[in-house]
């Protein structure tokens, strides 16, 4: 029984911004990765859940630096479910420079859907996995939380969803609102150190969708909401040291 999933790799040179640093975005897709590596390992692959009538979807996701993964560093990544709370599955991973040292510490809360009606499913439908949480191994990341709208931000431009923006489900690829965030930081990303970062994922989109960016900066935070008419796609608050 693996409760733990190890993943050795080096930061490549796709995955890295003009700073040489891991892009948050690349982050993103690296714990998908490693997340869809887990459950393969475990017999339990995307299209076997997809025929069984059950999809994992991404709702919250949090993120801790402890410093920035830089450009040909090799990285171990590892991640393990934390089991249930509520009708979310957390997961944490973790990335760790070759000595050990704490680089990035990150928590997902994933809602389990039906991939043919978009309702979504009861945690115990997912009775493959029960026996294989460690639900007593926090990690060094916090729960991500419920964002709500700021009432001050201001309107910071448009965003098309475009082909390239979407996955295999036929949505904007969660890793791309990282892109969308960085974006659209007020007064741009430059040479920032991203400190800590929570995203809300409400809304899915797709190709043809245009997102209106609001944002808003008090004190090296920033909060950030992203809207399809009057419905709220995302929310997110960002931090930076």
């Amino acid at each position: 029984m693996r409760l733990e999933y190890n993943w050795d790799f080096k930061v490549a040179t796709y995955d890295a911004d003009k700073n040489r640093r891991l892009k948050l975005s690349s982050a993103l897709r690296l714990q998908q990765d490693i997340g869809e590596r887990h459950l393969e390992s475990l017999d339990l692959p995307y299209t076997k859940l997809y025929e069984a009538g059950m999809v994992f979807v991404i709702a919250r996701a949090r993120t801790v630096y402890t410093r920035p993964p830089l450009l040909s560093q090799p990285l171990r990544l590892t991640t393990w479910s934390r089991g249930t709370k509520g009708m979310l599955f957390n997961r944490c991973y973790s990335f760790t420079d070759e000595n050990g040292g704490r680089l990035i510490d990150s928590q997902a809360g994933f809602a389990l859907m039906d991939p043919a009606s978009h309702r979504l499913r009861r945690p115990s439908d997912f009775n493959f996995f029960y026996d294989r949480h460690d639900p007593d191994r926090a990690g060094f990341c916090p729960e991500p939380e419920k964002l709500l709208p700021g009432s001050e931000m201001l309107f910071a431009g448009s965003r098309p969803v475009r082909f390239s923006d979407l996955d295999f489900n036929g949505h904007m690829n969660n890793s791309v609102y990282a892109d969308i965030i960085c974006d659209f930081i007020p007064g741009g990303m430059g040479e920032r150190l991203i400190k800590e970062l929570q995203i809300n994922f409400i809304r899915e989109t797709t190709e043809g969708d245009t997102l209106e960016i609001f944002a808003a900066e008090r004190g090296g935070v920033v909060q950030m909401c992203a809207k399809k008419g009057e419905v709220t796609v995302f929310t997110a608050e960002i931090s930076f040291f």
